[in-house]
């Protein structure tokens, strides 16, 4: 009987936590930021960026280049000499590594101006937030890669993303 006492006490004691927690809710706020009209904006104004597109344009020329010299190999190269296939080979090495650097460029400036834009919304997503937990009766907000499972009625993203696009 005093172990039956004992184990349910133990078992209150480590649901007590749980019962008092609170309505909690996740949240990701990159995503929520990323999904903004600010977002789509920068995104817009960087594919127009005469720079970047030539830098894109780049991109796909040496991914077609690349691909039209292995399928040339795959057609041909049986009959090639040893030195046509050095050749060959010394083409495909240049083009890959142009192709490497220019996709490495592009991804940085994507990458700029997304730090720069969470930098930017990080500063208005506070006060939203604390407001929304306010107004809302929320007690926990969790980064939505923390919960191990959630019901989607649980994500604030989309009304986050609401309310930042409302802010200015």
């Amino acid at each position: 009987m005093k172990l039956n006492n004992l184990l349910a006490t133990v078992v209150l004691m480590a649901a007590a936590p749980l019962a008092f927690a609170g309505k909690t809710v996740v949240f990701n706020p990159q995503m929520a930021i990323l999904a903004t009209d600010a977002a789509k904006k920068r995104d817009a104004e960087l594919k127009a960026d005469k720079d970047f597109a030539a830098l894109v344009a780049s991109i796909e020329n040496t991914r077609s280049e690349l691909i039209a010299l292995q399928k040339e190999a795959e057609k041909n190269g049986m009959t090639w000499s040893a030195d046509q296939q050095a050749d060959h080979k010394k083409k495909m090495s240049y083009l890959s590594e142009d192709f490497q650097l220019a996709q490495k460029k592009a991804q940085a400036e994507q990458n700029a101006a997304v730090t720069k834009l969470m930098q930017e919304a990080e500063s208005k997503l506070e006060p939203i937030l604390k407001a929304y937990m306010e107004e809302k009766d929320i007690d926990l907000i969790l980064h939505s890669q923390a919960a191990v499972i959630s019901k989607p009625v649980a994500d604030i993203t989309a009304d986050i993303t609401s309310r930042l696009n409302k802010a200015k």
